[in-house]
């Protein structure tokens, strides 16, 4: 905490100064935050379970104890030939070269004039994990989630959003780039590299310019364009669509994986009608060029060291990162990537506890009940809107921890049942994590949608809303200190873990998650005059924002898009309010159990435990970030920097004012107060 600045002027300073004041970004990272030691924890438990040696559990059945030690075996496997530096080194720039050679990108760039061809490529291209030109996976029907259904959606563009293509310094670094990584790669003296990264540029620069901005993509309804086989060969008829499908489920031996009536969800159809006119005009040897350039951004970062120097100068130029990440924390990322489900079991044996369960369980309870009675004091929303609101709070499902199958080793053994993995090549474990996962996507087109599937693995630090299935899922890894411990006083860990759930419950209502009924379908439940009401009080919330920005190392000012970040901006201050009503209900539920739990700790006793409560909000987001990764997150990332997250929700809470006695007009306590949840 930073005493010397007012909680009214700058409630982010107050909380987070001294926190910012006594921590370096190290040169390996784009940024710090209070999430980060949790992060170190979580990786060094990864780290030390895959140095060491097998450890058995004697609770296991014997055939659970071999497939037990298997898993152990792979994971190790991953990790050995990722930590392996010197046969990586040794086999130098190999491994890409013959998966290029394969693919037979340049030799067969004289046929890409013709459709069919063309779409062989873009088969081979995704089938080997590169999203180029677009992008195409199966996932739950939004608007029937049992089902599963195919998307296809905007991709392609090798920097980070289109923004970058009109940057002329970032431009003509990432032609360098190109360059230099194709006269890293092939050793043919024919090709003229300068020449084949200028082409690259401009194709992608017309890419970016039929990309939808990334605002323009936070409305379900809108991302939700209903297509077939015959209405996508008719827009689009550059590619060949029926052999694209067919063949892309053959490779993985899925029979009639679509038919053609089968349902195919567009997400952005402009950039289809824009792609289809690029794909026309784009002489072969641009195209061919593009794809080569496509599986060599994904696969050239796990070659020898110095052959993909010039993707991690891109890196540099883009994050501010000085220097790459330890290779043992590379290397833990790279298994929680590949297997990071099977990793999650060594994860969980030593560092989630049953108490964080029943804690969150109890703390997810509070914050239901708390939105619960939140909906009817709100006058903008009609009786039937309101009693149909409350109904989706309490059809909401929880997930906490880990999914149960994690610790059962058969079962483990199922879901990567397929996946081979090499004990001495790390590239080959990429290429075949990649592929693998690819097929298990597409498999799921025969399938019903699995509603106990995590899109995250425990030991990650984050929790998330899922709309179509209408429930809220809180990693293992998250729940711990600074955000939550069974041994802080309620009010520390309301203003932490409860906030965190407030607001993936808030999503539930954001401008996105409101947009799908308490069955997870996306529907039109809400009266006309509600969403009205709505849409007025949320361009409060855009406009609040948008007066936010960060600044390069230039002192240039970004400012937050209102549109891309609406949805989290209003589940941080939904999130807020919720979690403090619901740590309130908590006092009233177990009156002895909550004097107990909410004591002052020593050295706070100036501060109320009201004051507290928001002292542990503010101090979850404490963060700092190198210049090039906070305007890449302003153009990127749907939430919005820390500080104004921070000061963002508590300057729209009248009770933080009176909690705090900031006067009429502070920063803090502005006259106008942006409201919904």
């Amino acid at each position: 905490m930073d005493t010397t600045i007012d909680p009214c002027d700058d409630f982010y300073q107050f909380t987070c100064g001294n926190w910012m004041n006594e921590n370096v970004i190290p040169d390996d990272k784009t940024r710090i935050s209070t999430f980060d030691s949790i992060f170190k924890k979580n990786i060094n438990i990864l780290r030390n379970a895959l140095e060491g040696e097998y450890q058995e559990n004697k609770k296991l059945s014997e055939d659970n104890k071999s497939y037990d030690k298997t898993i152990f075996q792979q994971l190790k496997n991953v990790y050995e030939t990722c930590i392996d530096t010197d046969k990586i080194e040794e086999k130098g720039k190999e491994p890409l070269v013959e998966l290029l050679k394969q693919l037979k990108i340049n030799e067969n760039k004289l046929s890409y004039n013709d459709s069919k061809e063309l779409t062989k490529l873009v088969i081979k291209l995704h089938n080997t994990g590169a999203s180029a030109f677009f992008d195409m996976g199966v996932s739950a029907d939004q608007k029937n989630p049992d089902l599963n259904v195919i998307y296809i959606g905007q991709s392609g563009l090798g920097l980070p959003s289109k923004e970058y293509y009109e940057e002329e310094e970032i431009i003509n670094a990432y032609e360098d780039v190109i360059k230099n990584m194709f006269d890293n790669i092939f050793d043919d003296e024919t090709r003229d590299s300068a020449i084949i990264a200028k082409s690259i540029i401009e194709f992608e620069k017309k890419l970016a310019k039929v990309t939808v901005p990334s605002q323009d993509m936070q409305d379900p309804s809108a991302t939700y364009n209903e297509n077939n086989l015959r209405s996508l060969t008719e827009k689009y008829p550059n590619i060949e669509w029926r052999d694209y499908f067919n063949k892309r489920f053959e490779a993985y031996d899925i029979e009639n994986g679509i038919q053609e009536d089968s349902l195919i969800i567009v997400d952005a159809p402009q950039f289809f009608e824009g792609l289809n006119t690029i794909v026309k005009e784009a002489d072969i040897e641009t195209l061919a060029a593009y794809a080569e350039w496509q599986v060599i951004r994904v696969y050239g970062k796990y070659i020898k060291e110095d052959l993909q120097e010039p993707l991690k100068k891109l890196r540099k130029i883009l994050t501010g990162a000085k220097i790459d990440p330890p290779r043992s924390e590379y290397c833990v990322r790279i298994v929680d990537g590949i297997m990071g489900m099977a990793a999650s079991k060594l994860f969980i044996e030593k560092a989630f506890a049953g108490d964080s369960k029943e804690a969150s369980e109890k703390t997810i309870e509070y914050i239901k009940e708390a939105m619960s009675h939140r909906i009817p004091q709100m006058p903008w929303l009609d009786r039937q809107t309101r009693n149909l609101a409350i109904q989706k709070v309490f059809s909401l499902t929880n997930k906490i921890g880990y999914p149960d199958f994690v610790m059962d080793p058969k079962k483990v053994s199922e879901e990567y049942e397929g996946l081979t993995i090499s004990d001495d090549d790390f590239f080959t474990n990429v290429v075949n994590s990649n592929t693998f996962d690819i097929g298990k996507n597409l498999k799921d087109i025969k399938k019903p949608v699995d509603r106990s599937k995590w899109e995250m693995t425990p030991q990650t630090v984050n929790a998330y809303y899922n709309p179509p299935m209408n429930e809220i899922v809180f990693p293992a890894g998250i729940l711990q200190t600074p955000f939550f411990s069974a041994k802080d006083p309620y009010y520390l860990n309301y203003g932490g873990i409860g906030a965190v759930v407030g607001h993936e419950l808030t999503h539930a209502f954001d401008n996105n998650g409101r947009q799908y009924d308490s069955k997870g379908k996306l529907s039109n439940w809400w009266s006309n005059s509600t969403l009205e009401e709505f849409n007025k009080l949320a361009q409060c919330f855009i406009d609040q924002y948008e007066s936010y920005y960060v600044e390069d190392k230039k002192g240039n000012k970004y400012y937050i898009k209102g549109k891309l970040t609406l949805g989290e901006n209003l589940a941080d201050n939904g999130g807020l309010a919720r979690a403090y009503e619901a740590w309130k209900i908590s006092l009233t539920r177990d009156a002895e159990n909550a004097k107990k739990h909410n004591e002052k700790l020593p050295g706070l006793s100036q501060y109320t435990l009201d004051q507290l409560f928001y002292i542990s909000f503010g101090q979850i987001w404490c963060s700092k970030s190198r210049p090039e990764t906070a305007v890449q997150r302003i153009r990127t990332d749907p939430h919005s920097p820390p500080q104004h997250r921070v000061n963002g929700a508590v300057s729209n809470s009248k009770h933080f004012s009176e909690t705090f006695n900031c006067p009429a007009n502070a920063p803090m306590n502005p006259e106008k107060k942006c409201l919904i949840w």
